[in-house]
């Protein structure tokens, strides 16, 4: 039995492993199905608070629920017939969905959290005044969507996190090779680096989400809001806030590679079924 439904049948993994391996592929099954449920119900609450204006806090929140409603299903149809041959393709379309996912979601947040800080203390120095003093009901809805919404990203990373390991373990063939301490000991060093370098991946897509939407305003305006372009009177500026955001933007996407590296390294520790079973 493979996590998520993804990998070899329980007639390939060695009898004195399979119990611990059926006991924690059930524990997977089940926090999957939990958090792509708590991903659908969130995501159509947070699309529907902020859904008073279109933005694309409401565009990645209904897609993530649309998307965990489909991976409910296949958690309940996997979950029902109890072990499932998926073949690593299909693994691979799971893994980048879920990325794909959870980095769309983080980056919804951080630029409608950057439009959320503007209303709510403003932007005197480029004449951006503050709303919510005004709106205050608005305000606190917004924030309502944006605390859903960012629930809905953090279950997205906790599910990326899931696929990846699922998939990369495919591909480990380090099964008594070493003693189980050294291996341990690996782990944990590679775990840490794993975790860090997840982070940064995150943090860096985050800054360039909310720079970029600041970087919006000051290009097209907010007439409804009051919130004047600068862009017309200071060109030179914007043209170089906007190299800066393309160069982040290539350190973000370049972090976002190293993430996924480090994540196969460290997985594929926990495979071992090399050579064993032909995947479909």
């Amino acid at each position: 039995m493979s996590y998520l439904g993804v990998g070899i049948s329980p007639g390939n993994v060695p009898v004195s492993h399979s119990m611990n391996v059926k006991v924690v592929d059930r524990r997977v099954r089940v926090a999957e199905l939990v958090l792509r449920c708590v991903i659908c119900g969130l995501g159509v609450l947070a699309a529907v608070l902020v859904g008073l204006i279109p933005s694309f806090l409401v565009i990645a929140n209904g897609i993530a629920a649309a998307y965990s409603l489909m991976q409910v299903l296949r958690c309940v149809v996997s979950m029902i017939r109890g072990h499932v041959l998926f073949s690593k393709p299909l693994a691979w379309a799971i893994f980048s969905g879920d990325q794909v996912m959870a980095y769309v979601t983080v980056a919804a947040v951080a630029s409608t959290a950057q439009s959320a800080v503007i209303s709510k203390l403003g932007q005197p120095e480029l004449q951006w005044m503050k709303i919510c003093n005004m709106y205050g009901k608005y305000c606190n809805q917004i924030g309502e969507g944006i605390a859903s919404a960012l629930l809905v990203s953090l279950s997205m990373v906790a599910i990326s996190c899931m696929s990846a390991f699922s998939l990369f373990r495919l591909y480990g063939g380090n099964k008594g090779k070493g003693s189980p301490r050294n291996k341990l000991r690996l782990g944990f060093y590679m775990y840490s680096c794993v975790k860090s370098v997840l982070v940064m991946a995150y943090v860096t897509v985050a800054a360039v989400a909310s720079t970029a939407q600041s970087a919006v305003i000051s290009k097209l305006g907010q007439p409804e809001l009051q919130w004047m372009k600068i862009c017309n009177m200071y060109g030179k500026y914007c043209n170089q806030i906007g190299e800066g955001i393309a160069s982040a933007l290539l350190v973000s996407l370049s972090m976002v590679a190293i993430s996924c590296m480090s994540a196969f390294s460290l997985f594929r520790l926990y495979g071992g079924n090399k050579g064993k079973g032909s995947p479909r």
